[in-house]
Parts: C-alpha cells; structure tokens; sequence
C-alpha cells in the first residue's frame, strides 16, 4: 500500500513560500520545511516529490504572487509606467520574493507575464511602433527597471518613490525619443586613448 499524507501540496508550498519570504531562498531546506508544517520530511516528499520539485513550485509561486501584485496595472495611464513603480515597490516590499521570481535562472522567461504584455500593447498601438521598436523600448526600459528595483533592495542606494518615478520617465522618454529620431544605433567599441585625446568619443555629425 502506498504512503499517504495529510497535508496538501498547496499547504506545502505555501509554507515553503513564507520560509523564503522571511530568510531568502537558502531558509528553504527539507528540515525547515518540516519543521514549519511540524513533521518529519517524509510527509511532504509523499506530497511533492522531493526538494527540488518544491523548489520549482515555489519559484512559480514567487512570480505568480508579482503577477497578482501588477495586475491592476493595466487599469492605469500609463500603464506601462505604472507596472515600472509596481516592480520596483514590489522588491522594496518583497525582496526575497523578488529575488526569487527575477534573479533566478528557473523564473527569469516568466518575468514577461501577460500584464506586462497587455501594457506593453498599449504603447505600440499608441506611438505606431513596429515589433523591432517594441522591443527596443522593452529591452531599455525593462532593464532599467529591474536595475532600479536592484539596487532598492540592495541598500546601495535610497531613493524616494518621487525619484524612481521621475527616473522611469526619464528613460522611457530618452529612449522612446531615439527611437522616433530615426538615427541608426551607434555600436561603440572602446578603445586605448591616443596621446593628445580626450576621454570621450566625438559624436557623429547626424548626432550632434
């Protein structure tokens, strides 16, 4: 007869979530986790497998529990700004689960969830940008963002939710106005200064 257990996997991964939201990725071991559902190990691997698919449901978890927190983003003007401050207050809030959902190799192609997409669609259709321009604009903005909602956890740098909001603008703004520009995308290669050089690059004409 197989083993059976009273617990439900929800129940568990619930449980390995808090451990995570609470003491970071490393908290969640098989002792901890028992000691938290107050059994033994076996249990809980009756229900879910072993460790690592824990691991995996809890990662889920993590980005899931982001979706739930942007969702209303959409509802906003613009939304795509909104969903900007919602990932960074998100990591200010929720580090270890920001951690988990957008910093780990397991979650990082769940990042871009449907609230995301759904914003993004809205600035496409409203600048007239093709698919390569999106994703341009996606790939400066996102990056900024996470960057931001990085170092805001990071405690390298302390900034006002005035600040991050004036910062997303800006880089939005600057890149969404390159973009319209037409100018060709500059690919810069440092190289060694000669002697007589300054320390910056002279800037083609049509950038000037």
């Amino acid at each position: 007869m197989s083993k059976t257990s009273n617990y439900k996997k929800e129940q568990i991964i619930a449980a390995a979530l808090e451990l995570v939201r609470k003491g970071g990725e490393e908290a969640l071991t098989a002792r901890s986790l028992g000691a938290a559902m107050g059994c033994s190990t076996s249990p809980l691997f009756t229900v879910c497998g072993n460790l690592e698919e824990i691991r995996k449901a809890v990662h889920k978890a993590a980005v899931d529990e982001f979706v739930d927190y942007v969702k209303d983003a959409v509802n906003y003007i613009p939304a795509f700004k909104e969903y900007g401050m919602r990932l960074v207050k998100f990591a200010i809030e929720q580090p270890n689960i920001y951690r988990l959902a957008f910093l780990s190799a397991d979650t990082a192609s769940d990042a871009l969830n449907p609230v995301a997409i759904e914003c993004l669609k809205g600035i496409t259709e409203e600048y007239k940008l093709s698919d390569e321009q999106t994703q341009m604009l996606l790939d400066q903005v996102w990056t900024f963002s996470c960057g931001l909602a990085t170092l805001a956890i990071s405690g390298a740098v302390v900034r006002s939710e005035e600040e991050i909001s004036d910062l997303l603008t800006l880089q939005f703004t600057s890149t969404l106005m390159f973009i319209k520009s037409g100018h060709p995308m500059l690919h810069i290669t440092p190289r060694l200064r000669k002697e007589g050089e300054g320390s910056a690059l002279p800037m083609p004409d049509n950038c000037k």
